[in-house]
């Protein structure tokens, strides 16, 4: 492991990613895949996938923006973290699209929540990353309005179930899939509670509430 780091030293490689993003990367056996927009109201989304070994560019794929947000300093542009699996790579951006893209780039689907289910008002934008388990995707809406956990069917983008939450205090942190004994959850640490629902129906199976501060960072389960 590098034990110095510099511009010059401990760096493997570098590359160029276009537009403004806040995502992290993800990797899928030697691809690296991050997401970044561009343009004043975010209308130029879009996945780029990288060589793991050396970092040259091996795809970059538009995701039409079916609502545009209006760039502002506190946004957060490109900020949630795709999900990946062996049969593609899962985004989600400010526009509240939602793309399943193939590992060659080709769109699979897309799942365009806020003209499903209207726009977020939260003036600091969509930061929630998507959290999956072997079939589902899971997106975290909470807001100063209609707030909900939403699961996806991966194979085909889908509405599997909805979770409505009521009207919530503004929130960015992301949901988070865990066993209890045989039952999958989803917790969601979000707008001063921590929730549980099940997996597999959406069903609210308890709530921890009267907590404050817990806006930004996801839970961490243990076992």
């Amino acid at each position: 492991l590098p034990m110095e780091w510099s511009p010059e030293q401990g760096i493997a490689w570098q590359a160029q990613i276009p537009g403004y993003g806040q995502s992290s990367p993800v990797v899928w056996n030697e691809q690296v895949y991050v997401t970044s927009s561009n343009g004043p109201f975010q209308e130029d989304c879009e996945v780029h996938a990288f060589s793991l070994s050396d970092g040259h560019k091996l795809w970059s794929t538009d995701v039409h923006a079916t609502t545009k947000v209006e760039n502002y300093f506190r946004n957060s542009r490109a900020a949630p973290t795709c999900c990946v699996d062996a049969d593609g790579v899962y985004s989600f951006f400010a526009s509240g699209d939602v793309t399943k893209l193939k590992h060659t780039g080709e769109l699979v689907w897309s799942t365009p929540l806020l003209k499903l289910y209207g726009e977020v008002n939260n003036e600091r934008g969509i930061a929630s990353s998507p959290a999956q388990n072997a079939e589902l995707l899971f997106v975290l809406i909470d807001h100063d309005g209609p707030s909900y956990l939403l699961a996806l069917h991966k194979a085909t983008g889908e509405v599997a179930w909805k979770a409505d939450r009521g009207k919530r205090v503004p929130s960015w942190s992301s949901p988070v899939v865990a066993m209890c004994g045989t039952r999958e959850m989803v917790i969601t640490s979000s707008a001063d509670s921590v929730d549980a629902y099940d997996a597999e129906s959406g069903e609210s199976l308890w709530q921890l509430a009267g907590l404050q501060g817990n806006h930004i960072p996801s839970a961490s389960v243990g076992k």
